[in-house]
């Protein structure tokens, strides 16, 4: 699996391989990559429009690929089965778009699915916007609209460097994750 979790400064991604059962399987592997690409980063250094302009918006894009594809090399490769969860506010956001959700409903993002083509054609939507209309969408937040597609952009690269066609949303972070560990 691959987890992306999405952040304001910074973008997590981790692979793991499920531990091998006896008798053979994964190795239990875990890897994890750092970029400095998050939504605000993004925001900040490309967007100087509202909405971003083309070349701003390709400017943003073609670093990002540029980061991933990195992150891509210094992972350990995938196998087509693999699966892609995204996590933090950018992929819940996206995932309450596409439910077109009036207010938060976690039960109904959590485990939602985003296939590659809709994370490509929100962010065409979003990018062609300014913040008021992003806003005016049901299932976008005040604190959100104006970094969304920072986030997006960081999302639809990830998808597509490292061939993932879905997304699995999940609203557990990695806070739940060392809560359980300690448990």
């Amino acid at each position: 699996m691959l987890v992306v979790d999405i952040g304001g400064g910074s973008t997590e991604l981790v692979t793991a391989a499920p531990p091998a059962p006896s008798g053979g399987g994964g190795t239990g592997e875990v890897a994890a990559v750092s970029l400095d690409i998050g939504c605000v980063r993004l925001t900040e250094r490309f967007f100087h429009h509202d909405p971003p302009l083309g070349p701003e918006l390709a400017d943003a894009r073609a670093v990002v690929e540029a980061e991933v594809g990195r992150a891509r090399a210094e992972l350990p490769l995938m196998d087509g089965d693999g699966i892609l969860i995204g996590l933090a506010g950018t992929v819940s956001t996206l995932a309450a778009l596409a439910l077109e959700l009036p207010r938060y409903e976690r039960a109904r993002i959590h485990h939602a699915v985003l296939s590659r083509d809709q994370v490509e054609v929100w962010l065409e939507r979003l990018a062609s916007e300014d913040r008021r209309a992003r806003l005016a969408r049901p299932g976008m937040v005040e604190g959100r609209a104006d970094v969304i597609v920072g986030g997006v952009v960081v999302l639809a690269a990830v998808m597509a460097g490292f061939d993932r066609s879905t997304c699995l949303v999940s609203e557990d972070d990695i806070l739940d994750g060392m809560v359980a560990s300690i448990l």
